[in-house]
């Protein structure tokens, strides 16, 4: 009864003093590598230009940066094959995959009711905004 005890209150200790937003729960243990995460995926805009970069790292860190020089740090999960979320100061974001290939990646985000597509490119090293 003890360690059973002792078990529960480590498990709410762990899982209550997060400071991060709450995202829904995605398994224990890491998850298989997906060709998604630990890339640079540079958001390409209709005129073939791009202004942002995203990395999600299988850590569970999603970085967003823009040429505009702003970055953020974020909490990011897989939810299952073809949903991922991720926080944002405004709330949680849903995103859907449309297409993943393996230089290509196209989600559906809902944000707030409203609908986006986001396309990407996979980057490579060199990249410079001011080339964009």
């Amino acid at each position: 009864m003890r360690l059973a005890l002792a078990g529960m209150l480590a498990l709410t200790t762990l899982t209550g003093s997060c400071g991060r937003l709450a995202l829904p729960s995605v398994g224990f243990g890491p998850r298989p590598a997906t060709g998604l995460e630990d890339r640079i995926w540079r958001v390409d805009r209709n005129d073939g230009s791009f202004d942002e970069i995203f990395a999600f790292l299988s850590d569970g860190t999603l970085m967003i940066a823009s040429c505009g020089g702003t970055w953020r740090l974020s909490a990011w999960r897989r939810v299952d094959d073809a949903t991922l979320v991720w926080d944002t100061p405004e709330g949680v974001v849903h995103a859907e995959i449309a297409l993943q290939g393996p230089e290509d990646l196209a989600l559906l985000v809902d944000q707030g009711g409203v609908t986006d597509t986001l396309t990407f490119t996979s980057a490579r090293a060199p990249l410079d905004c001011r080339a964009s």
